[in-house]
């Protein structure tokens, strides 16, 4: 049990790392906010989507014979600019959700708790939970890897420490979403950003499956030893 313990340990470490690592290839490939500000002027966040949307309340999982339809995205799900590959659960297929509520393959979704910093582009259409924000940026302005990243970078975790100051909210309104400052480099940049941010998931969803897969492990054993509760 002990060297369950310590593996899941590690694994949770390594994890952590890999995120940090990942959340500073932003600054890496185009530098401190400072020089962002030198740089590139900063657009307002409306001026750059095309729609979005506040999260849903509580929308029942699909049970029983219900036949299952989109899957249900929670906050939980959102890494660092990366969609975690733990299991989403399914809404019920025969109970239609608002379209407000759901997005679309590249749609970019941001979790709404101030200072955050964890957001993920769509991969495929699906639902979105409570504290969670949709945006779809603007063909031809923003690519949704980058903004995600921006987003879930320092430059943009502190943009949003700014706008909401020293209010003391814990949820960053869509007010501050439409007013938050976004620096636009040009697309082919933003492309050249989005590859290498891509290599490095296959590592880091390796490394989460084996913290997950650990995690159990420990609970099994724990469970074996001392039984439930």
């Amino acid at each position: 049990l002990a060297h369950a313990h310590q593996q899941c340990t590690d694994l949770e470490a390594e994890l952590l790392r890999l995120n940090n690592q990942r959340r500073m290839l932003f600054r890496k490939f185009f530098g401190s906010t400072l020089d962002l500000e030198e740089q590139l002027s900063a657009i307002p966040m409306e001026d750059l989507l095309n729609g979005w949307a506040m999260g849903a309340p509580a929308i029942e999982q699909a049970e029983g014979d219900a036949r299952p339809g989109l899957p249900l995205i929670h906050t939980v799900h959102l890494g660092v600019a990366r969609l975690c590959k733990r299991a989403p659960v399914h809404v019920t297929f025969d109970k239609p959700q608002q379209d407000r509520w759901q997005a679309q393959t590249n749609d970019v979704l941001l979790a709404t708790h101030a200072n955050a910093g964890h957001a993920a582009v769509c991969p495929f259409p699906l639902v979105f939970g409570p504290d969670i924000a949709m945006l779809r940026p603007r063909q031809g302005e923003l690519l949704p890897g980058y903004l995600a990243s921006y987003l879930a970078s320092g430059t943009g975790i502190g943009a949003v420490a700014r706008l909401i100051g020293d209010s003391h909210r814990q949820k960053i309104g869509l007010e501050d979403l439409m007013v938050l400052p976004v620096y636009k480099p040009p697309l082919a940049m933003q492309a050249a950003f989005v590859d290498e941010a891509m290599a490095s998931l296959p590592e880091i969803d390796a490394v989460e499956l084996q913290w997950w897969q650990a995690r159990k492990q420990v609970a099994e054993l724990e469970n074996r030893f001392f039984g439930e509760g």
